[in-house]
């Protein structure tokens, strides 16, 4: 059984996009490696790029990644039954669609196997668009019936219990390196890598489409079996900074203090980054992530309206986030904010407190990102119920439209209204830093932290132009990043 997994490459129709840098297939690696258990062999290709010269221009669309006849020179030398795809971003659904024509236009008896979120979602369309069969959810012991013979259109097996089961998502070193290798400004001690360490969120977010797959529910591998993989990613692979992937990386308090006490014992002596949810840590729980080696971390606020938040579901004091960040801030950590803006009901009072709440609170830095409603998620059915979005609509052009509007706003307003937050953002931590010019002491313990602050320094100045730029960005990574994009 000849089986091959094909990781998507990525396209824009017109001539604005966003350059998306192909990473790590550590999902379709995970796969790969749990088949080889059952002595099933597997190769993933990656169908993206990594350098922005080598986009495709042609026919009005911009393609991240590589040729169609490139892709058929890979199922000409590989010559596979059976050919699995992941199908992450329903933003990207024509990708797929296009991905599988040219399977099967090389060969029609290949057997298309598509997984992932998108595909989770939307396993009937997946299904209409030439696709053999579906993966709904987690996706290794649902590949292992398919090589072993199972047919089913649509196939969904039970979560996992135990993760540690599942072989680490390695490969070759010398394939890893094309992507460790590439340069990200905000690193702090490159060549960095990506982990995952748990599966889901317990939270129901109202935005949120982390139940397309995980359903709702959180499991976490072993402290052991963690800090195991950052041993062999730093001694094999050259490692030096490790960037935790997790929807929630920190639901089970036990077992991730038990993370970072091993990583202190052990002296992995590696930098890492992380998103945080603020309710599940406290002071003892920083200086534990401090010790073991973060740098830097991202608070999910979201929103700092007291309306909004209820009704979003996140059901967290501010206050409470407000001394995390403030504490993270006096350990020396880097902090960022996330917010959204553009819930249904959301007026210009309510954004302008999530605009307040990023400057007051001390972040380092805040990110605004537009409310994009996907189909799956909890805030979908009011877009429809006020008629903001007809069922008759397709959704992949809602996704592509980069928002939808509002009860009170335009997309083009609300786009305005994320370059506003950006720009009034920027100005206060200029008029912060210019105020208490000794406020960015405290990130400095070691030569190697003053020279990240400067080479951040550097990149703040850029950020700063842009904001003033008359131009409206199309992604919030236009403000963070300018046209690139860095995973």
């Amino acid at each position: 059984m000849r089986i091959i997994f094909f990781s998507p490459y990525f396209s824009f129709k017109g001539s604005v996009y966003v350059f998306y840098r192909a990473s790590v297939p550590l999902n379709l690696l995970y796969i790969a490696n749990y088949l080889r258990k059952f002595r099933i062999d597997s190769r993933v290709f990656d169908l993206g790029i990594l350098d922005e010269k080598d986009v495709i221009r042609k026919n009005g669309s911009v393609r991240c990644g590589i040729s169609d006849e490139a892709i058929v020179e890979i199922l000409t030398s590989e010559n596979p039954e059976i050919v699995g795809i992941s199908s992450m971003f329903t933003i990207f659904h024509s990708d797929i669609v296009e991905i599988i024509k040219t399977i099967k236009r090389f060969n029609p008896k290949i057997r298309v196997v598509v997984g992932g979120n998108h595909a989770s979602c939307f396993p009937g369309l997946i299904l209409e668009s030439g696709a053999d069969q579906v993966v709904v959810g987690e996706g290794e012991r649902a590949f292992v019936s398919v090589a072993k013979g199972n047919k089913d259109k649509i196939i969904n097996f039970s979560l996992m219990e135990c993760l540690d089961e599942i072989p680490f998502p390695f490969m070759n070193p010398a394939a890893f390196r094309r992507y460790s290798h590439v340069s990200n400004p905000y690193l702090m001690r490159p060549p960095a890598a990506g982990i995952i360490t748990s599966r889901g969120c317990p939270n129901d977010c109202i935005y949120c489409t982390v139940n397309g797959v995980w359903k709702r529910r959180w499991r976490g591998r072993s402290p052991e079996n963690v800090v195991d993989e950052m041993f062999i990613l730093k001694r094999d692979f050259g490692i030096r900074e490790i960037h935790f992937l997790d929807d929630n990386v920190s639901v089970d308090r036990e077992r991730w203090m038990g993370i970072l006490d091993l990583m202190i014992k052990r002296r992995l002596n590696i930098k890492f980054a992380t998103p945080m949810a603020y309710w599940t840590i406290d002071e003892e729980v920083l200086d534990k992530m401090k010790a073991a080696g973060c740098y830097r971390l991202s608070f999910g606020i979201e929103s700092g309206d007291k309306n909004t938040r209820k009704f979003i579901g996140k059901n967290y004091p501010l206050g409470y986030g407000l001394e995390m960040i403030k504490y993270a801030n006096k350990i020396g950590l880097w902090t960022i904010t996330t917010n959204i803006i553009g819930f249904p009901y959301e007026d210009r009072a309510a954004i302008q407190n999530t605009i307040d709440f990023a400057k007051n609170c001390e972040t380092d830095f805040a990110c605004f990102f537009n409310l994009i409603p996907h189909a799956s998620s909890r805030v979908y059915p009011y877009f429809i119920k006020e008629k903001f979005i007809s069922e008759n609509d397709d959704i992949m052009s809602i996704m592509n439209e980069g928002g939808c509007r509002t009860l009170h706003f335009t997309k083009d307003e609300l786009k305005a209204l994320q370059k506003e937050a950006y720009a009034e953002f920027i100005r206060h931590k200029i008029r912060f830093y210019l105020r208490h010019p000794f406020a960015l002491a405290r990130k400095i313990r070691s030569i190697e932290d003053l020279f990240y602050m400067l080479k951040l320094i550097r990149f703040g100045v850029f950020m700063t132009l842009r904001s003033l730029s008359t131009k409206v960005a199309a992604t919030s990574k236009d403000f963070i990043y300018g046209k690139r994009q860095y995973v």
